[in-house]
């Protein structure tokens, strides 16, 4: 595989990160509280293996954003995934992104770089 490259942001994600937050908050809250850590820990990951069982689509996003399709993403290693929310945590405009949207929907959490 050539060297991951996770896209910007767009308004096309909150098609996605929208839908999600509402049918699974808890989970999507303790994902962003980890992603806004920096940290993997074992919580946050659960929450995100939770959320993709739940939503399957977010797995779609996550392969979008990294320019594949949900069956190339398959095929990757595990880390991948990993190196896909790094990536977009390190986003400039995922800070304004997420923060904005968990000020909005009453989520105290702040991504930093």
């Amino acid at each position: 595989m050539s060297e991951l490259r996770v896209r910007d942001l767009t308004a096309k994600d909150l098609r996605i990160v929208l839908p999600v937050l509402a049918r699974c908050r808890a989970d999507v809250e303790t994902f962003w509280q980890m992603l806004a850590s920096g940290r993997v820990e074992a919580g946050g990951v659960v929450a995100l293996l939770s959320l993709i069982e739940r939503v399957p689509e977010l797995w779609g996003w996550f392969a979008d954003l990294a320019g594949m399709t949900p069956e190339e993403l398959d095929a990757q290693p595990p880390e991948v995934l990993l190196d896909i929310i790094d990536q977009l945590r390190r986003q400039p405009g995922a800070a304004s992104f997420f923060g904005r949207l968990s000020r909005m929907l009453n989520i105290s959490v702040v991504v930093t770089r």
